[in-house]
């Protein structure tokens, strides 16, 4: 794994306490993991799956306007919320379950 920055370790530390995360993960471009709250095998599924479908919605938006790109994707189904944040460096993952958030 790549060696994270303090700032990237305090952001995960802060989004992995709010209530209803279940995992982040910190990936680069290509799927590999940097940083993950989440079990070995749950990460690499996570990261397999997403990293290509960054990648396709990336093309998406850029072949639509080449001059506008993809900042924030988020993806919910029954049981999960998937927020991804892609950035130049690495994209960020975070995996929650939305009822737990609505709760107090």
């Amino acid at each position: 794994m790549i060696s994270v920055s303090t700032e990237m370790e305090e952001t995960l530390k802060r989004i992995s306490s709010r209530k209803g995360v279940k995992g982040v993960i910190i990936m680069n471009h290509a799927g590999q993991t940097i940083r993950t709250t989440m079990d070995t095998e749950l990460t690499k599924q996570y990261a397999m799956q997403y990293s290509a479908l960054v990648v396709q919605s990336q093309t998406t938006v850029t072949t639509l306007d080449e001059e506008n790109e993809l900042t924030f994707l988020r993806i919910r189904t029954k049981k999960h919320e998937v927020m991804i944040a892609p950035n130049e460096e690495y994209v960020l993952l975070v995996i929650q379950n939305p009822a737990e958030t609505l709760q107090s």
